[in-house]
């Protein structure tokens, strides 16, 4: 609508105002200039000049008025058309609410004629926000107040809100605010965009809090200006604490105890604009001391313009993820390294992972192994219903184990203890994703099982000769005694019986020196090195192997005279045991020469080919005409089980036992052997006791001979107590140390032999004693009787002791020990050694 001039109300006021003036100036001529009735003078008692004055000065008076009127209409129009044509919404309306004008762009956003319009209050159509303040406003125009107050209307137009920034005016009459003009514009727009702005700051709030990673904003001050809750827990203060300060302040943040490298690389971004990603792992020291590792991505902040404005980063916390490569690294690198070889399969039994140890065992390397089926080291031993209960074992979730034969990539079968596990990649879930395998190749454990049945059928076989020869010694002592005494006793040396009975006694003697031989090797013995002549094992070795080995070997020997070896006598017999011993099965079928040398050598400087330090040496030299040793096995005949020799002749430890003697005494062990020809065997041991004694060149060794005993013309005077389970040679000792004067008291019982000593043992001047007795044997007896008589000389004797050595016995109280069979020659000396 367009607001209409009033020109009535316009020619009232000239009106009035001509009639004002006309009394004014009829007034002063009544004052100052005309001494007549004021009535006259109002009512045209004057001059005409008077009348003309007045009505030219009513006639400008007016005409100032209209063209006032004219100016303020003109004015009047074109702030109603600024009103018009605004795009703001302009309304008129009283102090009490009553809309009294709108201009265009409000009747067309209300869609509704201005009469109608008129009608209502304001509070009816603009709904501002804070009500009360709104009352209060009002209050406060009707105080007088004259200022403008900004508001935010909401207005409810066809069921959808509109926004508006309300401004509103007093329009004041006489001074005084009479309406109030309201300015509205349309903030829908910008309001939700605020709203949605503040929805996304919110949104971007939470969405940086729910980040795993620490996200910190730096301005170009180098200033932190946003930081999200997880850099928050890193840094171990609140945000409020680390917000607007330096960040070098904040962020402990190095990788040599120094925030430099991180400085750097802002200033970095910030010049060049682009991003920058720490691959290196940082160290993040939180307030409380707690250590992060991290890595770093510094990326630019650019405004609408593309000006860099700061910088954000991002730490990402590797600390666990770095635990876990440690520990998975560990982890492999154990897997790796085990003895054990370790398989995972798949559900279908396809190999996704093998470690070292298989590679070794199978000879397969892991990148032909992967992708083939487990299937691939079958050995073809176990048939189809052994691997099907494998299967059937695993896919129900239960572990099996057990030994199982594999083949190997060359085709050699290799004996493994498995354990196959099920694995759960997901622990709440039942499904099986893959099998683990763990398997223990035990092949040598299964051939040292073999030897070890072996080693101990021997071992029972060696305790049975044992015995045997035991036996045998006592049933030979009592023929040879007899023998003896029936030389002695019945004829002169010129008897043609002395003849056969000295052949007798010959022959006993070297049945003698055979069952000792086997009682050395059978017989435990205590270990004790001391210096002992090679050249005696020597002749015993050649005369054993003489009297075993077939006719078609023939055993010879070199002997020298040499020193002396420091060395426990027991192990040189076994290495001359082993060595002979192989060089017999390498001529078993064939026969040949079997060579045993011995000589001393001097070495006067060091030989750096054989690695031999100066001084004097024993060479051994063993030599066999053997089918010898082929050239691809003699780096391995010093293994343990390593054999060429069937199941039935040997267990493969011979030589590595020989090694490990002659390494133990510092000597050296040379083979050279061809296949067809035979083998030697050079050890070298070092000559005496370092800084000890020298041999006695001129040491004599007796010769073993048949006992020739003679009567004596002499009595020795004492008393012997002698305890032997065997009647036969308790009569046969008892006779002879009669004939050599002494008494003799015998026992068969140990128990009643103990009784006796208890009550007589002041008569006796020696005990001799059996060991291997029933009911007591004899250490048992000879502690029993040392406590009655702590003095008493006793002295034990056997062929068959194992439970106990001769130092042993010695440390019990017995003053001597005497292996069976022992000659009435040395027994005679012992008894006289003690008896007084």
């Amino acid at each position: 609508m367009t607001y209409k001039f009033d020109r009535k109300r316009l020619y009232l006021i000239s009106l009035l105002s001509s009639i004002a003036v006309w009394v004014v100036f009829s007034l002063l001529d009544y004052l100052f200039f005309y001494n007549k009735s004021f009535i006259g003078l109002l009512f045209l008692n004057i001059s005409l000049y008077q009348v003309y004055t007045r009505l030219l000065i009513i006639f400008i008076f007016i005409l100032f008025i209209f063209i006032y009127s004219y100016r303020l209409k003109k004015e009047q129009d074109r702030y109603i058309t600024l009103a018009e044509n605004i795009k703001d919404i302009i309304l008129t309306y009283t102090l009490e609410g009553k809309i009294t004008y709108a201009n265009k762009r409000a009747l067309e956003f209300f869609d509704m004629p201005l009469d109608e319009l008129k009608k209502k209050n304001i509070a009816e159509c603009v709904d501002f926000v804070d009500e009360s303040k709104f009352h209060r406003r009002r209050k406060m125009r009707k105080n007088g107040y004259t200022g403008e107050i900004k508001d935010i209307a909401k207005i409810n137009k066809n069921n959808q809100i509109y926004y508006f920034d309300i401004i509103s005016t007093p329009l004041k009459v006489d001074g005084k605010a009479r309406e109030l003009l309201l300015r509205g514009r349309d903030i829908t727009d910008y309001h939700k965009a605020h709203r949605n702005l503040e929805k996304s700051k919110k949104e971007l709030s939470i969405t940086l809090n729910s980040i795993g990673d620490a996200v910190i904003a730096i301005n170009k001050k180098g200033q932190i200006s946003r930081i999200n809750k997880k850099a928050c827990e890193m840094i171990g203060m609140s945000k409020e604490e680390i917000m607007g300060k330096p960040f070098a302040e904040v962020l402990n943040l190095n990788t040599l105890g120094s925030t430099k490298k991180v400085t750097n690389q802002i200033s970095k971004v910030i010049q060049k604009g682009e991003n920058i990603h720490e691959t290196s792992t940082l160290i993040l020291v939180s307030k409380n001391g707690e250590k992060y590792f991290v890595e770093d991505n510094i990326s630019p902040i650019q405004d609408n313009k593309g000006k860099i404005t700061g910088v954000v980063m991002v730490l990402r916390d590797i600390t666990e993820k770095k635990e876990l490569k440690h520990f998975h690294k560990l982890l492999m690198a154990g897997i790796e390294q085990l003895q054990e070889k370790i398989v995972i399969l798949n559900r279908e039994g396809i190999i996704e992972y093998v470690n070292k140890a298989f590679v070794k065992d199978t000879g397969y390397e892991k990148k032909e192994i992967i992708g083939e089926k487990i299937d691939i080291l079958q050995s073809g031993i176990h048939d189809e219903e052994f691997y099907r209960n494998i299967w059937e074992t695993i896919l129900s979730g239960e572990v099996w184990e057990g030994e199982i034969i594999h083949r190997a990539q060359n085709g050699k079968l290799f004996n493994d203890y498995a354990l196959v596990s099920p694995i759960y990649l997901d622990e709440k879930s039942d499904e099986i994703t893959n099998f683990i395998i763990i398997q223990k190749n035990i092949t040598e454990e299964k051939e040292m099982e073999k030897r070890m049945r072996q080693s101990q059928k021997l071992e029972s076989l060696g305790t049975l000769a044992h015995g045997i020869a035991h036996d045998f010694n006592n049933i030979m002592r009592g023929i040879k005694v007899n023998i003896e005494s029936l030389k002695n006793k019945n004829g002169s040396k010129n008897d043609s019986n002395q003849k056969y009975l000295q052949e007798i006694l010959n022959s006993i003697s070297r049945a003698e020196d055979l069952i000792n031989q086997i009682l050395t090797f059978t017989r435990e013995t205590e270990h004790e090195d001391k210096l002992i002549d090679v050249k005696d094992i020597v002749n015993d070795i050649v005369d054993l192997f003489k009297n075993v080995v077939p006719s078609n070997i023939e055993v010879t020997r070199e002997v020298e005279e040499c020193e002396e070896i420091y060395a426990d006598q027991s192990k040189i017999y076994q290495v001359f045991m082993n060595l002979c011993t192989n060089a017999y099965h390498a001529m078993e079928k064939e026969g040949g020469k079997l060579s045993i040398k011995l000589k001393q050598i001097k070495i006067n400087k060091k030989n750096e080919d054989r690695d031999f330090a100066p001084g004097k040496y024993i060479k051994i030299t063993v030599e066999d005409e053997g089918k010898g040793i082929p050239e691809e096995h003699q780096n391995k005949i010093f293994e343990p089980y390593f054999t060429t020799k069937s199941d039935k002749k040997g267990t493969g430890l011979g030589l590595s036992v020989v090694y490990g003697i002659v390494e133990e005494y510092s000597g050296k062990i040379e083979i050279s052997s061809s296949v067809g020809v035979g083998t030697k065997v050079e050890i070298f041991f070092p000559a005496g006791k370092q800084e000890t004694i020298k041999k006695n060149k001129d040491k004599k060794i007796p010769k073993k001979e048949a006992i020739q005993f003679e009567q004596t013309f002499y009595k020795k005077r004492g008393s012997i107590i002698y305890v032997d389970d065997e009647k036969t040679l308790l009569e046969l000792v008892k006779e002879r140390l009669e004939m050599e004067g002494y008494n003799v008291n015998t026992f068969e019982d140990p128990v009643e032999a103990l009784d006796h000593f208890k009550e007589k043992y002041a008569d006796y001047q020696l005990v001799l004693t059996d060991y291997y007795m029933p009911q007591k044997n004899g250490i048992k007896l000879a502690k029993e009787m040392l406590k009655v008589a702590p003095e008493m000389p006793i002295v034990v004797m056997s062929g068959y002791i194992e439970e106990v050595s001769k130092s042993e016995v010695k440390k019990f109280g017995v003053k001597d020990l005497i292996y069976k069979p022992v000659d009435f020659s040395n027994l005679i000396k012992i008894v006289e050694k003690y008896k007084l």
